[in-house]
């Protein structure tokens, strides 16, 4: 009865990352966060348009003591944080 048990658990581990993946769920270890600043060459630009030009998909925006949630004709300003996605994102551990 034990294996059974921990096979179906596996299995239904799995159905539930499959189903989440097709519901578009992002697991937290796959998010950074880029700061808008001058190296970064993000101000004053929309959301939509950083996701366009940097193949990102960003999910909310730290401002002041606000967490926003991004969308597409949001403009940034220096100093928001940015909560993404992105193939091109190398995390510093």
């Amino acid at each position: 009865a034990i294996p059974t048990g921990i096979i179906s658990a596996g299995f239904v581990e799995r159905y539930s990352k499959e189903q989440n993946r097709e519901k578009g769920f992002t697991d937290i270890r796959e998010l950074g966060e880029v700061l808008v600043d001058e190296q970064s060459g993000l101000e004053g630009m929309l959301i939509r348009e950083i996701e366009r030009d940097h193949g990102a998909k960003i999910y909310m925006l730290l401002r002041d003591e606000l967490m926003i949630i991004a969308r597409a004709e949001l403009k940034v300003k220096k100093g928001d944080i940015l909560i993404l996605n992105s193939e091109k994102l190398h995390k510093h551990e």
